[in-house]
């Protein structure tokens, strides 16, 4: 029987790494809390991002962290990310929890998010399948329209209204999703927390290409990459394999080095723009 999971082998380096927490606020869930984490339900800040997860048919074969795997499984990423990098956009972050690829289970869960959460972030489901029900559900409830942005990865995208409240669809690919919200939804959240217009971005700095790299033609690419100082100035190289499933790359990556829409090539020594994803690295761009 097939299933409509992704899956594709990819060539690996097997690194340890580990998430340092910083003095942010933790992240309250509403439903589905990792284990030793108490359920919170309440509502008393105005900075509340309810994040739902509405990949589909891969529902079904999608399990938290933790959980033990079966066949043909895998595990839910993106929702545990989006609420990670909510939170370090100053934002309240809500899971929601994975909604079945059912209407009337679709049309409960964006509800409930909308009524409860000042925006709603959703992760898949705005690209075209057999059983995507998720943007007729949202054509109910709202005006959500899906668009195309030039740019990779992440090119499919929502946005609208669900029952009155903001809503923002993202990729289900990880990586598409991490970089859709470092780039349109992070200065979005910040602009709506009342941030000034020179805190909305993360800092960005100029660095040589350590190596040459590809970019799709009319597209902007994001490449996630690592910065060392060299002799004449920052040096950027690929954190590895580039695809849009391997979220390895952005967990190691200090930055998005940003490949203008005009070049399909760029050689080793060329400037780039890179969009700093550690603060610890800040310092660099002043």
């Amino acid at each position: 029987m097939p299933l409509d999971v992704a899956i594709q082998a990819k060539s690996l380096t097997a690194t340890l790494h580990y998430l340092k927490r910083g003095p942010e606020k933790p992240v309250r869930y509403v439903n589905d809390p990792p284990p030793g984490v108490p359920q919170w339900n309440g509502i008393d800040d105005p900075r509340e991002i309810r994040i739902e997860d509405a990949r589909g048919h891969e529902h079904e074969f999608t399990l938290d962290p933790g959980d033990p795997l079966g066949p043909g499984q895998i595990r839910d990423s993106n929702s545990w990310l989006l609420a990670a990098q909510a939170r370090s956009a100053g934002a309240e972050a809500f899971r929601c929890g994975r909604l079945r690829d059912d209407p009337a289970a679709l049309r409960r869960g964006f509800a409930l998010a909308a009524a409860e959460g000042d925006l709603v972030l959703t992760s898949g489901g705005v690209s075209v399948g057999d059983r995507d029900y998720t943007k007729q559900v949202l054509a109910e409830l709202g005006d959500v329209r899906s668009f195309r942005v030039a740019m990779q990865p992440g090119m499919p995208q929502a946005f609208g209204l669900a029952a009155g409240t903001p809503l923002y669809g993202l990729p289900g690919n990880p990586v598409s999703c991490f970089v859709v919200f470092e780039t349109l939804v992070r200065p979005a959240l910040r602009r709506l927390a009342g941030h000034p217009d020179d805190r909305l971005d993360r800092p960005r700095v100029v660095a040589r290409l350590g190596e040459p790299v590809r970019s799709p033609a009319g597209k902007v690419s994001f490449l996630r990459v690592r910065l060392e100082v060299g002799d004449e100035g920052l040096v950027a190289t690929l954190t590895g394999n580039q695809g849009s499933g391997v979220l390895s790359s952005c967990v190691a990556a200090d930055g998005l080095a940003v490949v203008p829409a005009e070049h399909r090539e760029l050689p080793a020594g060329a400037a780039v723009q890179v969009v700093l994803l550690r603060e610890d690295l800040a310092w660099v761009a002043r």
